[in-house]
């Protein structure tokens, strides 16, 4: 039996496949670690290969396979998960120095679900140092799926959705089964709105052709398109409030140093630098001022939520900027500027200006890729109510009917 390419495969394509017997989740994983072993020495996309227990995962699940076993949504099919979860017996450092030999006794839930579901684990993926803190950062971090398809997205988050018994914090229900539009659902006009304007941040080129390019798909295809923005709903003080609450929870993390080189670095920047200004501020624990960012945090839930309530969709810009060059960022020097067309923007208010305003809310957020610029992904966010992620991806489905789906980009190779 001869594979065939297995490289730009969906999971749930993935899944289905290994069912009818079309190749072997053994061929699947080995295809998956050839690309690795090809891409990862640059990019450094695993910082924990897991070669040797991927392998006997997949040969497992082509035992079960073969024995016409009840087959679990994800058997076979290879993932990751970022280095902030814990995984049995595998090295769990979240970035951090102090983590570098730390092997976790029990996986965490979202492994340990992952590992119920039949997926082959392929290591564990890189992230900023203390990307997942946990409860220090309570209103600032919510954790997701990274996927080539909305299918794929409902597949993974309905693993993760409802209760685990450890955290109490999580809602008692499970997620809804995704349902394919119609036809007719499909062709059925919605009403979207497009806010582009973050108390005018500006936009690099390819982020609005980007834009440009899915107003014109969603328009020619009969839904209404609109370009507005919530009336009453202030970005400025999301910024603030965002890195007010945000630096709060993030310096609880920090040794004693950082914080006071940040809070010294707050009265050099120009007031322009809302968000990074704000994070240092939130590093003086100030309990008064984190109370009052905490209740103008409601206030701001509110008022998006209303005008969330009026669209079927409503869509955002991921950043001001597309894809740039990364670069280490000493906590002793300043942070970098961005390029964005024609203007430079400090690293936080280039990189995070559309993506913290519901960072703070917990608003579920769903991005599409909307078109490749010189062979690099421009995408679109696309703003859903809180507890409503199952409408956000039937909207998801919808929108992503209209812009074609995944296509490998032409770099891939």
């Amino acid at each position: 039996m001869s594979a065939p390419d297995l490289s730009h495969l969906t999971a749930t394509q993935a899944a289905r496949d290994l069912r009818a017997g079309r190749y072997s989740a053994e061929q699947l994983a080995l295809a998956c670690q050839a690309r690795i072993d090809r891409f990862n020495p640059t990019l450094n996309a695993l910082v924990t290969p897991n070669r040797e227990g991927a392998l006997l995962a997949a040969r497992e699940a082509d035992r079960r396979l073969a024995r016409g076993d009840a087959a679990p949504a994800l058997l076979g099919v290879p993932v990751s998960v970022k280095d902030a979860f814990a995984t049995r017996d595998m090295l769990t450092t979240s970035s951090h120095r102090p983590l570098a030999a730390y092997f976790p006794s029990a996986d965490a839930t979202v492994v340990a679900r992952w590992r119920e579901a039949g997926a082959v684990l392929m290591g564990k993926s890189n992230l900023p140092e203390l990307g997942g803190p946990g409860r220090s950062v309570w209103h600032m971090l919510a954790f997701g799926v990274l996927a080539r398809s909305v299918e794929d997205l409902h597949l993974g988050y309905s693993l993760l959705a409802g209760p685990d018994q450890v955290d109490w914090s999580v809602p008692p229900f499970p997620a809804e089964p995704l349902s394919v539009p119609a036809t007719a659902d499909r062709a059925a006009p919605m009403r979207v709105a497009v806010w582009d304007d973050f108390a005018g941040t500006p936009l690099c080129p390819r982020t609005r052709r980007g834009l440009e390019n899915l107003t014109g798909k969603l328009s020619a295809a009969g839904h209404e398109v609109v370009r507005c923005a919530p009336p009453d709903f202030d970005v400025r003080a999301a910024w603030e409030t965002f890195g007010l609450i945000g630096g709060a929870e993030i310096g609880l993390g920090m040794p004693g140093w950082q914080r006071r080189l940040f809070l010294a670095l707050r009265y050099l920047l120009p007031r322009n630098h809302v968000i990074t200004r704000a994070v240092a501020g939130g590093m003086r624990f100030d309990l008064r001022r984190y109370n009052q960012a905490l209740n103008q945090r409601e206030a701001l839930i509110q008022s998006l939520e209303r005008f969330l309530g009026e669209w079927d969709a409503v869509i955002c810009p991921v950043a001001a900027t597309g894809p740039y060059p990364g670069e280490p960022m000493p906590p002793t020097r300043k942070p970098p500027r961005l390029k964005v067309g024609e203007a430079t923007l400090p690293y936080l208010e280039a990189t995070i200006p559309m993506t913290a305003p519901f960072s703070l809310t917990g608003s579920p957020v769903l991005s599409l890729p909307v078109s490749l610029e010189a062979g690099l992904p421009v995408g679109v966010q696309v703003i859903g109510k809180r507890w409503q992620e199952h409408t956000l991806l039937q909207t998801g489905l919808r929108l992503e009917s209209v812009l074609g789906g995944f296509v490998p980009p032409p770099l891939a190779e």
